[in-house]
């Protein structure tokens, strides 16, 4: 997916005290990753601008309960370090349903992420990933966020969230179609296309 052109103002809310539409407009972004090394393919011919693609999620080792949700970027513009409260570089805002909850946020190529825990227990809301340090211009990489469900709860449904960058106010609208093991449970809706 690559952006649609939107733009976001400067200022910068801290994300425990807005809505995902709120952080948008605002330009704020944060979010945890997982610690597991995906390579992203090369694309063919390059475009100069800046894309992001969801891949299907993956299962971590022996953990029912947890999936990881890959997000290949390509083309990134140079981002500077965000820090929590502070979103000036990357971020990807989640929309998380109830019994969802972010527990990591990793690359493994040297980019590092992190993640407020405003899902923490099951109980959903909106969950922010940032890169913590700088990211280089032309940059290319998967996104590893790792999101665990409540025991046993056989999920299932779509994962919306919205990539923003900061350096320029770009945004994207993003969604990954998921089932834990034996999806049973509910089908979550996808919060973020609300």
């Amino acid at each position: 997916m690559t952006f649609d052109g939107g733009s976001v103002p400067d200022a910068v809310p801290h994300p425990a005290r807005v809505s995902r539409r709120a952080v948008l407009g605002a330009g704020a972004w944060t979010l945890p990753v997982v610690a597991l090394a995906v390579a992203a393919p090369r694309a063919s011919a390059s475009t100069g601008e800046p894309s992001f693609t969801t891949l299907a999620p993956l299962t971590v080792g022996g953990e029912p309960d947890s999936l990881v949700f890959p997000l290949l970027m390509s083309e990134v513009p140079a981002q500077p370090a965000s820090e929590d409260g502070d979103f000036v570089g990357l971020l990807v805002v989640l929309c998380l349903p109830e019994g969802l909850e972010v527990t990591g946020a990793s690359s493994g190529d040297g980019v590092g992420w992190a993640f407020t825990d405003g899902s923490a227990g099951f109980e959903g809301g909106e969950v922010f990933v940032f890169n913590a340090t700088a990211i280089t211009a032309g940059y290319s990489g998967t996104l590893l966020i790792t999101i665990a469900q409540a025991p046993a709860a056989g999920l299932h449904g779509e994962l919306g969230a919205d990539v923003v960058l900061g350096s320029t106010g770009d945004f994207a609208e993003i969604a990954w179609t998921y089932a834990y093991p034996d999806p049973t449970g509910p089908t979550l809706p996808n919060c973020a296309a609300a």
